[in-house]
């Protein structure tokens, strides 16, 4: 079975495995924005890090941010000058983007931890004794969002890509599967006070017969010629290792979603447009317990970008519009989007886990966005 599966870019009903034979009666929906299923239980951390940095790298391109597509930066001849303008943008837009892709990498991992802390929407995650028979790991809707502008509030372009299906746990920790083989090999490693002894003695005679043998062999060495040294220095070093995040060969999850890109831009004006070089910045929607040296906590921009994912989800069809009569004019620009859901996922994104009745979440679970603190900014020349 192959991990991922194709999925119509234009308008698409999306309707949850099981409605026709009556196992899920929810209702068909029309999503307006390109939608990614992928054929897997769930989304770990490092296919999400990955499907980030894909969209980040199609999103700035389609808006016209770099003169050509970012996994091709790296590749191509910086001209004959190092020293120019240009070239210095683009040296910094690169290494921005990679420092940025290294931190997405460690980001998810963060995130799923934090999701994980809340003991009142995932109690099996917190239960000191293992539960019995096997179970579908907890998972939880990640939203990562790519606004284009000089500040977040005065965006040119807002782009949101909406994770149906992140895996959650604890990093950091052990499985359960693995506790038994510890034991066992422990309980192999004990050795009697007799035998230690006995062993321990003998091993030291054997080094001191070696230790003899290495001086003697040390004296009778030959020093090394002067030519050899000479050949030695003449060998070049090995070049440095290219950049991971621009250079790897990129995953069928990847293409796949790069394919959907793509055939949403061909049917229609899909996210191209062309805009001017500018900033680019990218904001997180996790726990206030979040950890991350890379995200800034961003309290007072909280509220307006919780309207702007709500309106995003009702406008493209992830969620149901709320009936409130008369519909209130949007303000800014429209939030463009991304869907990836897994194979077991509702299509429906929200707070998947509900919490439990009798338990409260703290404060430090309360969703806030989060900034990241690298600077990003396109450019134009070659």
């Amino acid at each position: 079975m192959s991990p991922a599966s194709t999925a119509p870019t234009s308008p698409e009903r999306e309707k949850p495995k099981g409605a026709d034979n009556g196992e899920k009666k929810l209702d068909t929906r029309v999503l307006t924005i390109p939608a990614v299923r992928l054929d897997a239980k769930h989304i770990s951390d490092e296919m999400a890090a990955r499907l980030s940095v894909s969209l980040l790298g199609h999103v700035l391109f389609l808006k016209s941010q770099v003169p050509f597509p970012v996994v091709q930066l790296s590749r191509m001849p910086g001209g004959k000058s190092t020293n120019t303008r240009a070239a210095k943008k683009r040296a910094e837009f690169i290494n921005a983007f990679d420092e940025l892709s290294s931190h997405l990498h460690t980001t998810f991992s963060a995130l799923s931890t934090a999701f994980a802390r809340n003991a009142a929407r995932y109690p099996k995650l917190h239960d000191t004794e293992p539960s019995a028979g096997p179970s579908d790991a907890p998972t939880a809707t990640a939203y990562l969002s790519v606004v284009l502008g000089p500040t977040v509030g005065t965006a040119k372009a807002r782009v949101m890509l909406a994770m149906e299906g992140l895996e959650v746990r604890i990093w950091g920790t052990r499985d359960d599967e693995e506790w038994p083989q510890d034991e066992d090999s422990e309980e192999g490693s004990i050795i009697e006070d007799g035998e230690e002894d006995s062993e321990s003695e003998q091993e030291d005679e054997d080094e001191s017969d070696v230790d003899d043998q290495d001086e003697r062999s040390d004296d009778s060495a030959e020093e090394p010629d002067a030519s050899d040294e000479e050949d030695e220095e003449d060998i070049p070093e090995s070049p440095p290792p290219s950049q991971p995040s621009l250079s790897r060969t990129p995953s069928l999850p990847e293409r796949l979603l790069s394919r959907t890109l793509a055939n949403a831009c061909a049917d229609g004006p899909g996210m191209a447009c062309e805009m001017a070089p500018t900033q680019t910045h990218i904001l997180l929607r996790a726990p206030r317990c979040f950890s991350h040296p890379a995200w800034v906590p961003r309290q007072n921009l909280t509220s307006s970008l919780e309207t702007v994912l709500s309106d995003f989800l009702q406008d493209s069809g992830l969620q149901p519009a709320r009936d409130t009569g008369k519909r209130r004019p949007r303000k800014g620009v429209r939030t463009e989007g991304v869907f990836v859901g897994c194979a077991n996922g509702s299509g429906t994104p929200g707070e998947k886990n509900e919490v439990v009745e009798g338990e409260s979440e703290d404060d430090a679970d309360e969703m806030i966005w989060w900034c990241w603190n690298g600077r990003l900014t396109g450019f134009a020349e070659w």
